[in-house]
């Protein structure tokens, strides 16, 4: 910069003249404005409007309604598929006890219908099927009964579907198992199992089945007193080795096995009592 008193040259940033110490440059002069001249014109900047951020509260409430909806729908899936399950249960189980008790009293009902048709026969009866037969002269005596009479016997039975055996002490009925049934012949089977067995004096024998290493006694109308009572005949004949009692839910029985191994179970319930010998 060049000054404007000796004509020095000065740098740019100097302020006075290192030659002369002339100032290098004058404050430009304040310019007055008119005293009546209107006063500039002022802009203001409008505001821009902030804007707002948008959040994500609206999103994860959504995102929670909809899977308390999805918790709630699957919750009653599995109630209702429990309850389901629960109400097809009974009915099957109730069902099942309906076919049971059916199935019960059609049994019973075949039995009593069985036994009606083959029960013991009287001596009548027998001198009837002999007549037929155009067989005589049987005395009534089981024991004496020939063998063409028994065959007679035999054949008459056959036609009913019913195989038989004629014994001294009257007609048995054979089983499916190859065994036989005396249905209420009021007789004690003789059988050598039952050699040790006390024979019983009460009630009345409706039917046995004898079978190797095994004999089955049912009789019926037979009370409390005359079970203890044949309990304690049982034990005084030595039926005393491992020996168990129950009595629940309605059913008495006990059991016992002698010294020369045979055991004796004996059962009650209600007035029906039953003898079961088995070799053990």
């Amino acid at each position: 910069m060049l000054c404007p008193k000796c004509g020095a040259t000065n740098e740019d940033s100097s302020k006075f003249c290192l030659s002369c110490g002339a100032l290098l440059s004058e404050p430009a002069a304040a310019v007055t404005p008119p005293q009546n001249a209107p006063a500039p014109p002022v802009y203001y900047q409008q505001p821009q409007p902030v804007k707002k951020k948008k959040g994500h509260a609206g999103i994860i409430i959504l995102i929670v309604v909809l899977f308390l909806i999805v918790i709630v729908a699957v919750g009653g899936f599995f109630a209702w598929s429990a309850l389901s399950k629960h109400f097809t249960k009974d009915e099957t189980t109730t069902t099942a006890q309906t076919t049971v008790v059916q199935t019960e009293q059609e049994t019973t009902t075949a039995a009593e219908t069985t036994t009606e048709a083959v029960s013991q026969p009287s001596v009548n009866d027998v001198l009837g099927i002999l007549s037929n037969a155009g067989i005589t002269g049987w005395d009534g005596n089981w024991s004496s009964l020939t063998d063409a009479q028994k065959t007679a016997i035999q054949n008459y039975y056959k036609t009913l579907g019913q195989d038989v055996e004629i014994t001294d002490n009257g007609i048995t009925f054979k089983t499916d198992t190859g065994g036989t049934v005396d249905i209420f012949s009021g007789t004690w089977p003789d059988s050598p199992l039952l050699k040790d067995v006390p024979k019983p004096t009460f009630g009345k024998i409706s039917t046995t089945d004898i079978e190797t290493g095994k004999a089955d006694i049912m009789m019926t109308a037979v009370t409390t007193a005359n079970f203890n009572d044949y309990v304690s005949k049982v034990e005084s004949a030595g039926f005393t080795i491992n020996p168990d009692t129950v009595n629940a839910f309605g059913v008495v029985s006990y059991s016992a096995t002698n010294s020369a191994g045979l055991k004796i179970e004996i059962s009650m319930v209600a007035t029906i009592f039953t003898i079961n010998v088995t070799t053990s």
